[in-house]
């Protein structure tokens, strides 16, 4: 009696083990793709909630804060306008 595995054995395990590992990279890829958008709407968000608390902070006049843009894109494709949560200084004349 012989022990062993015959060629067909030995090549459907192969093309098993191929297969799988290509469908593992394929994740891997798409998983590293999601990860970076995310570490950029991040990025993103930060940076917008950083400009909110300096306009927070140091208020600027009524007239430039007319000036400023009301909507914050944080990478998303429908940016929505935030409400006035900024209180502008008054022109002192």
């Amino acid at each position: 009696m012989n022990k062993g595995f015959t060629f067909i054995e030995v090549m459907v395990s192969l093309f098993i083990l191929s297969a799988s590992t290509f469908v593992f990279g394929l994740y891997l890829d798409h998983f590293n793709l999601l990860k970076s958008k995310e570490f950029s709407q991040a990025q993103q968000l930060i940076e917008a909630t950083r400009l909110l608390d300096s306009l927070k902070n140091n208020p600027p006049h009524c007239k430039e804060l007319a000036q400023i843009s009301p909507y914050l894109s944080l990478g998303i494709a429908e940016a929505k306008p935030f409400k006035r949560v900024i209180k502008c200084k008054k022109d002192s004349l």
